[in-house]
């Protein structure tokens, strides 16, 4: 598996998972996928020991988790992808989007951003994916 097709992997995982989210239940927590170094797809999870945990906090507890296994060489690429409200390019307010931070050995991190609107009847509505820079830092 190439550098492209660990990102794409990776990224359409979040994607679709926090879709089902939004359309299930109207919002998520962080969550996470990894490739191994098997190059398996693995979910990634926490468990917080709290009904209402912080949205920084579970971040927070997945990145630590996702750095231990990296450090072990288990992990080549990790995603998070959160529920977020942001100031986007093109956008006169912040807007909702679902978020997916991406990075991995021999490759620089990835942040994307895919603004969406509740709609009344329809469910959701999905807008242009916005890509920057990336700020998920697990590889050393």
């Amino acid at each position: 598996m190439n550098t492209v097709d660990e990102i794409e992997l990776l990224k359409n995982n979040i994607i679709e998972q926090a879709k089902y989210y939004l359309h299930e239940f109207g919002g998520f927590y962080p969550f996470g996928a990894a490739i191994n170094n098997l190059n398996e797809l693995k979910p990634v999870s926490v468990y917080m020991n709290t009904e209402d945990p912080s949205s920084n906090d579970v971040i927070h507890k997945l990145e630590e988790g996702m750095k231990a296994l990296a450090n072990k060489k288990y992990y080549i690429a990790t995603a998070i992808g959160s529920d977020v409200i942001v100031n986007l390019p093109g956008f006169k307010e912040k807007i909702d989007a679902i978020q997916i931070r991406i990075c991995g050995i021999g490759f620089e991190s990835k942040d994307y951003f895919i603004p969406y609107i509740k709609e009344e009847s329809s469910g959701y509505k999905y807008l242009n994916l916005h890509e920057e820079n990336g700020t998920l830092k697990i590889f050393k």
